[in-house]
């Protein structure tokens, strides 16, 4: 997703530390939404776990939902902001006259 801002991070034209922290939390979103459905998997299967346990796996699956969405809708600010400070944040090209 961010492979368009690639060649600008490696340039310097845009903060490093803020596109790797944006590269964290897309990750971060990407693996607790795989693990989120792990545990709904689990919690599926009913013939295998108890109604205890089964119900185990749903809130561990719904904490793991909320905090991939959490993670998700932080990582568009950060997007904004580097499209700034590149030049690209109102989608033309940005003014070039002198």
């Amino acid at each position: 997703m961010l492979f368009f801002l690639y060649p600008r991070f490696r340039s310097g034209e845009i903060n490093p530390w803020l596109f790797q922290a944006t590269i964290v939390v897309m990750g971060f979103a990407t693996f607790s939404f795989v693990f989120s459905s792990f545990q709904y998997y689990c919690a599926s299967l009913c013939t295998r776990f108890d109604e205890i346990e089964r119900s185990r796996y749903s809130r561990r699956a719904d904490r793991l939902w909320l905090v991939g969405y959490l993670f998700e809708i932080r990582h568009y600010p950060k997007i904004e902001t580097m499209l700034k400070m590149a030049g690209r944040a109102g989608g033309g090209e940005p003014d070039r006259r002198g």
